[in-house]
């Protein structure tokens, strides 16, 4: 039998993998699926949730990421 520790699915092997960032992850939170049913906003609805804490993090890696690739595509024409 395999440990989990082992195992090479998991989603920070597959980031790896694939050269994507791992953004990490978001805790189960039955809040979230909630929010969702009744078209609200979870990060707005559960500001302190630890999914919502980690959901920002995310969001806010990715913008900084996109933002960074904004900026040095726009300066490739200088």
């Amino acid at each position: 039998s395999s440990s989990s520790g082992n195992c090479l699915n998991t989603p920070r092997k597959m980031a790896e993998q694939y050269g994507a960032p791992y953004l990490g992850a978001l805790p189960l939170d039955p809040n979230m699926t909630r929010a969702c049913e009744l078209g609200q906003s979870f990060v707005d609805a559960f500001p302190l949730s630890p999914a919502a804490v980690a959901f920002n993090s995310a969001v806010a890696a990715i913008v900084a990421a996109t933002e960074s690739h904004t900026h040095v595509a726009s300066r490739g024409g200088d």
